[in-house]
């Protein structure tokens, strides 16, 4: 890992963060479909359809805090896999009935511990981890752990990869419980400066465009309001609608046929979509939350 491009995005420190269970959320666009997923705090798996939510499979068998991603891998263009990484950093493969573990974790992590997933190829895909010790664990390819010699200064709360495929590349930013959002450059940790938010930011969003390299942050703080670096090159509130529904929530940004997609899921399961600086429900909470 080393200096990239991304070294200038690091302009924000975030305030305050509370460690709650939310849900998380991941999709898929391409000439074969759409696919929109979603894992309840239970480790609950729920397809999108035309209907709602659909809850399908097993819950995961262990706990969260959990990354869900879908990837797409070479040789498979209409097919969508679903990987999930639990709190204990342990990857799973599921295809909606079943778990398969891929990787126990780290035996030195520290739970809870957050991941994620880049690089898919055709001899798998490689995942970064921190642990709540700060300790920066890399698997490549399903291969052994190992560690890296750099420790974030506290604990993760939420974590963004970028991996440059020019130069294979990985480069994970960090939103600590220091209140601080940390980028790997030069094998170290490089904190931003401080941003006071009006209240507590608990999600943050990365999106890099490939051809000129500049870098939208996105979050959403604990009332709901989005804050985005569009104006100042700092995250700074919006003039947006808040989040409608029950804190905390998910926030994805999708970028989609030539546009971006803007969505946000509340601790229920209700999915809003951003429309013309608001929101528009797309769906019900998630079955086994509104069942109860």
């Amino acid at each position: 890992m080393t200096r990239s491009k991304l070294a200038a995005a690091l302009l924000a420190v975030l305030a305050p963060l509370t460690a709650v269970g939310l849900p998380v959320m991941d999709a898929v666009h391409d000439d074969h479909g759409e696919l929109i997923m979603a894992l309840d705090d239970d480790g609950v798996l729920h397809e999108l359809t035309r209907e709602g939510w659909l809850t399908v499979g097993e819950p995961c068998p262990t706990a969260g805090p959990y990354s869900l991603q879908l990837l797409k891998l070479p040789g498979y263009d209409a097919t969508a896999f679903i990987f999930v990484i639990d709190g204990s950093g342990r990857i799973y493969q599921t295809d909606s009935t079943a778990w398969l573990e891929l990787q126990p974790p780290p035996a030195a992590a520290e739970a809870p511990c957050r991941g994620e997933l880049f690089n898919p190829t055709a001899g798998g895909v490689d995942t970064l981890l921190v642990d709540a010790g700060g300790a920066l664990f890399v698997n490549e390819g399903e291969a052994n752990w190992r560690s890296v010699e750099a420790t974030l200064p506290g604990a993760p709360r939420d974590l963004e990869v970028f991996f440059e495929e020019a130069t294979l590349t990985a480069n994970p930013f960090v939103l600590a419980d220091d209140n601080r959002l940390y980028g790997f450059v030069d094998d170290a940790w490089q904190p931003s400066e401080t941003f006071g938010a009006a209240a507590r930011l608990n999600r943050l969003e990365l999106h890099v465009d490939d051809e000129t390299g500049g870098v939208l942050l996105l979050s959403v703080d604990e009332d709901g309001r989005i804050y985005d670096n569009n104006a100042t090159g700092e995250l700074a509130p919006t003039d947006h609608e808040p989040c409608p529904g029950d804190a905390p929530w998910e926030l994805k940004l999708f970028f989609v046929d030539g546009g971006f997609d803007l969505l946000c899921l509340d601790s229920a399961g209700r999915l809003y979509q951003a429309l013309d600086g608001s929101w528009n429900q797309v769906c019900d909470p998630f079955p086994s939350i509104d069942s109860e």
